[in-house]
């Protein structure tokens, strides 16, 4: 099993679950809210943190991919990626 964490900041957890739905994961029962898995691929969201820069709290979570070839787990942390580029303006 290979494994990758990303810390994901400036993102909420509900925010992070909507994009791991988007790109084919499903829960992995109904009540959970931090386990999700894809077609060859699995992932974890940690509890929401935050921390204080200036006057905002900005929240924080670790995400944590699982697959057991590396070509999976590179397409589906690319696809993630993507929804949670951000670009100033």
């Amino acid at each position: 099993m290979i494994k990758k964490q990303l810390e994901i900041r400036g993102i909420s957890r509900v925010e992070l679950s909507k994009y791991l739905l988007q790109i084919g994961a499903s829960k992995e029962d109904s009540t959970s809210t931090s386990s999700y898995k894809g077609n060859g691929w699995s992932c974890k969201l940690s509890c929401e943190e935050s921390f204080r820069m200036f006057q905002s709290n900005i929240p924080k979570v670790f995400v944590t991919f699982e697959a057991i070839e590396s070509t999976t787990l590179e397409g589906v942390i690319t696809k993630f990626r993507k929804k949670t580029f951000r670009a100033g303006g």
